[in-house]
């Protein structure tokens, strides 16, 4: 007869086995407004400039149904409802970004190797480590020129699910976009970036 505390680890390690064979993504799922936000900021020589996104659309997926680290996403964000709080300002940015030629900014993530298990996040979720972090690899196309793009992301868990939330910053001159700055305002060339995406329960 197995002792008991063998017989206890042997059914923990089972255990842990099923929990990281079961924890996956809730994917796929369709990506919109109403769990999918994209802001972003720069710098002026007045103030800082704020903006906002809507009308998102796209769809986040596993390559590979059995590896949690497969993500792959394509987000298309339309530039005629980029948002800064000013009509003019939002009309001067869709002319620099010829978004009557390129109408939208286009994300594909590529690479999320470094992003944490989703079985990680389960087996502390009796703790206060309900946050990990990684980074996910793709590129995005702005006014027909497409670039490499990492974004820095923490997963924490929620009520609901879990939230992805996203940080990276790009030079807007590298593509191919007009300077909008005039005489006496100059627009820094960094934007930054922030993404927010609501994902459900673990399956």
């Amino acid at each position: 007869m197995i002792p008991y505390p063998l017989r206890a680890l042997g059914l923990l390690t089972l255990l842990h086995a099923n929990v990281a064979l079961a924890a996956t993504w809730p994917l796929p799922q369709e990506l919109n407004d109403t769990n999918t936000s994209v802001r972003f900021n720069v710098d002026s020589t007045w103030h800082l400039v704020e903006g906002s996104t809507s009308h998102i659309r796209g769809k986040i997926w596993l390559a590979d149904p059995s590896d949690s680290r497969s993500i792959r996403a394509d987000v298309h964000i339309p530039i005629a409802f980029f948002d800064t709080d000013s009509s003019s300002r939002d009309e001067r940015m869709r002319e620099v970004m010829h978004a009557d030629r390129f109408p939208e900014v286009r994300f594909l993530l590529s690479d999320a190797a470094e992003i944490c298990d989703p079985s990680s996040l389960e087996e502390n979720a009796a703790s206060s480590e309900t946050v990990c972090q990684g980074t996910l690899h793709g590129t995005v196309e702005i006014s027909g020129v497409r670039r490499p793009l990492a974004l820095h992301t923490t997963v924490a868990r929620s009520e609901s699910g879990y939230v992805v939330n996203g940080t990276t910053s790009l030079r807007w001159d590298q593509f191919s976009v007009e300077d909008p700055s005039i005489l006496i305002a100059r627009l820094d060339k960094l934007v930054n970036i922030e993404v927010s995406v609501s994902l459900g329960k673990l399956k």
